[in-house]
């Protein structure tokens, strides 16, 4: 299993387009676009992103930060038939040194992360590759639409006193 993690203030954007689009990562200029997955099904640490703090600061979100602070967090499964490339082999495709590699896989690796797990495609993965959208409840991974039937209970509950 391979899955696109992402967040939800990027999830909109990724339904509306109905594919996940290559896109630049790692901060390497001898990177080229790509779209990312990890082989990690719990999360992938690599996923998570960095906010401003009111005072100007960077703060680095670790998973549960990251589910606070950028409305929620998502994952997107797509099919053994896709076609993907291991992160070496995306790095030796780049022409990127050893040496560049090595410092990506132990920041990574400080992260969290497993580079073992790292995969990516050069083109676009279209919606009907998809086999799962889930989002993190907390506890546990969930369809989408168990989420919305969840929030739409909740409501309903709420509303009836």
């Amino acid at each position: 299993m391979r899955w696109h993690y992402t967040n939800g203030r990027r999830i909109d954007a990724i339904f509306a387009s109905g594919e996940l689009k290559p896109a630049i990562s790692c901060n390497s200029s001898r990177m080229r676009p790509a779209v990312w997955f990890s082989a990690n099904d719990q999360w992938e640490a690599t996923a998570n992103r960095a906010v401003r703090r009111i005072d100007g600061s960077i703060l680095r979100c670790d998973r549960t930060q990251t589910d606070l602070f950028c409305d929620g967090l998502f994952r997107i499964e797509i099919g053994a038939a896709c076609a993907l490339a291991s992160w070496r082999e995306m790095a030796a495709m780049c022409g990127m040194q050893p040496g560049d590699r090595l410092k990506i896989e132990a920041l990574a690796r400080r992260l969290g992360s497993n580079p073992l797990h790292w995969y990516a495609s050069l083109r676009s993965i279209e919606r009907d590759q998809w086999t799962a959208i889930e989002r993190w409840n907390g506890c546990d991974w969930e369809p989408v639409e168990a989420c919305a039937m969840s929030l739409a209970s909740s409501v309903a509950t709420r509303l009836a006193g």
